[in-house]
């Protein structure tokens, strides 16, 4: 009986104009346009024909999202996206250009431009270019942006730039600027935002969407301290820092409201059958923890990821955390590019280096954001300080 009524349906469906069942198609996902193309070969072939439904399907393929409307239409867009991903497959670019790095200069490449100091206060800009997705090469600079530049860090889809000051003294300044003029940004409440850290530092700078992230990495015997900023308000969401052996190593934004911290002997982390400092990625809901400053041993964090159990001839070293774009990064709409890679699709990036014997190796994990955001999400309501051993979300076999 229920066979029957699905060929029915089905029949049904089948008798209606195509450009109607090309509608009813066009509201699918991806996953479902797969599973109708499964029921008989009309839906197949209306499916396979229909540029703008193979555009959907192959954009979830390629780890895209679509991009801004634009005189591109479904066809030349999935023509783009297939020359794409066949020059990624192959390995080979449509164009190349070699571009001079400055020596002794602070540099950043995000978003698709590469920015480099030319002095103590200029800043030169490259907007690379992209074939494929119709990208023009740009050059502009900012011959002066007012201050002694001793750090900075960019997200040209916010017009936005961040300068870290030359401390004069105990006090960090951070400059909130246009990125295509050096003025003041016209969104932010506060034009400077200032923290006085426990001691001498170097900078790791983060943006994700209405968040700040800046790590204050110790130089010195001080701690390393970690500060988000909502940077249109000009409001503190979380200040943590590290020290008595709970040492946080690098951070990265998972989410619009979770942070992931890679760190050693981080709070509450099992150690006791491990011959070696645990490793571990640490979750934190900063929207929801007090903006007070506080040791990370006592933040209430909401997970850990654990790695394996290193050998006991390999000695940890180092351990970093990245990923680009943010979580909720798209290319700033005047570009009207025809895709871009899929917020569900991010890539998180750890390097650890280790020392074994007499030789570093590094060790690099590439975890998709979703494997870690799947289990932050199957957290109860309240629930917190859960750990999540290698066997849970780590690949099984290590290349």
């Amino acid at each position: 009986m229920l066979t029957f009524q699905v060929e029915t349906h089905v029949h049904d469906l089948c008798s209606l104009p195509t450009e109607l069942i090309i509608k009813l198609l066009d509201e699918l996902d991806f996953r479902s346009l797969l599973l109708c193309r499964q029921v008989c070969r009309f839906f197949q072939t209306i499916i396979d024909e229909d540029a703008a439904l193979q555009y959907k399907i192959e954009l979830a393929v390629a780890g895209m999202e679509d991009g801004p409307p634009s005189a591109r239409s479904p066809a030349e867009r999935l023509a783009k996206l297939k020359a794409r991903q066949a020059a990624w497959n192959s390995l080979q670019p449509s164009s190349q250009k070699t571009i001079p790095m400055l020596r002794g200069e602070v540099w950043e490449l995000y978003g698709g431009v590469l920015a480099q100091a030319r002095g103590p206060q200029s800043l030169a800009f490259r907007q690379l270019p992209s074939d494929i997705r119709g990208i023009e090469e740009k050059e502009w600079m900012i011959e002066d942006v007012g201050i002694a530049i001793r750090d900075f860090g960019m997200d040209p889809a916010q017009d936005l730039l961040v300068v870290i000051e030359t401390p004069l003294g105990r006090i960090v300044n951070t400059h909130l600027l246009e990125l295509s003029t050096g003025r003041r940004h016209p969104i932010a409440s506060k034009s400077v935002l200032s923290y006085r850290p426990a001691g001498s530092h170097s900078f790791a700078i983060q943006i994700s969407g209405d968040f700040l992230g800046v790590f204050f990495i110790s130089g010195d015997e001080s701690e390393s301290e970690l500060l988000i900023w909502n940077w249109k308000t000009g409001d503190r969401e979380l200040c943590v820092y590290s020290c008595d052996g709970a040492e946080v190593a690098s951070f990265a934004f998972l989410s619009d409201r979770h942070v992931l911290i890679v760190g050693v002997n981080l709070p509450d982390a099992p150690l006791e059958d491990q011959q070696q400092p645990g490793l571990v990625l640490f979750v934190i809901d900063f929207l929801k923890t007090p903006a007070d400053t506080q040791d990370i041993k006592d933040v209430d964090f909401l997970c850990t990821f654990h790695y394996p159990t290193l050998s006991p001839l390999a000695t940890p070293l180092a351990m970093t955390v990245r990923s680009d774009p943010a979580p909720s990064w798209k290319p700033h709409h005047d570009l009207l590019v025809p895709f871009y890679t899929s917020r569900e699709d991010r890539l998180i990036v750890v390097t650890l280096w280790v020392a074994d014997r007499l030789v570093v190796r590094s060790l690099l994990l590439l975890v998709p954001s979703s494997i870690l955001l799947s289990r932050v999400n199957s957290l109860a309501p309240g629930e917190f300080k859960r750990h999540f051993p290698w066997e849970e979300w780590g690949p099984q076999v290590l290349v």
